[in-house]
């Protein structure tokens, strides 16, 4: 009995000796995905292609240049613009949520037309846009 109590446990020690060897590849699949996914979040139009946009707010300047680079997936020919109005409605309750309506009307100069832009902010984005929120 003596011997069985002074030998090492080697089923323990192979078990952990091969996590140790093994390598992590979980930190490189996802780094992999990322490289092959695409780009949607930088949007294709700037902010100088918007004339009046320093009116806005960070989170209104993302959601207005979010739309009018969808917009000018669709229609190649939109752009630039010019900012002729702002209008920010009270603040509402939709379901859960806390949201403001922003209406903006643009004149696109590539189509020569109006364009208006309506969209919601949240009061959680007015907060981390406000850094109240870390």
């Amino acid at each position: 009995m003596e011997a069985k109590v002074n030998q090492p446990d080697m089923k323990q020690h192979k078990v952990n000796q091969h996590k140790v060897n093994q390598p992590d590849t979980t930190q490189h699949k996802v780094n992999q995905h990322r490289l092959n996914m695409p780009e949607i979040d930088k949007p294709e139009v700037g902010e100088s292609e918007i004339k009046g946009i320093e009116n806005l707010s960070y989170m209104e300047k993302k959601h207005l240049l979010a739309q009018l680079s969808r917009d000018r997936k669709k229609d190649p020919k939109s752009g630039p613009w010019e900012i002729t109005d702002i209008r920010r409605g009270g603040w509402e309750t939709i379901k859960d949520y806390l949201i403001q309506p922003i209406k903006i009307e643009l004149n696109d100069s590539g189509k020569e037309e109006t364009v208006r832009v309506w969209f919601d902010i949240t009061d959680l984005e007015r907060e981390l846009e406000a850094g109240e929120i870390r």
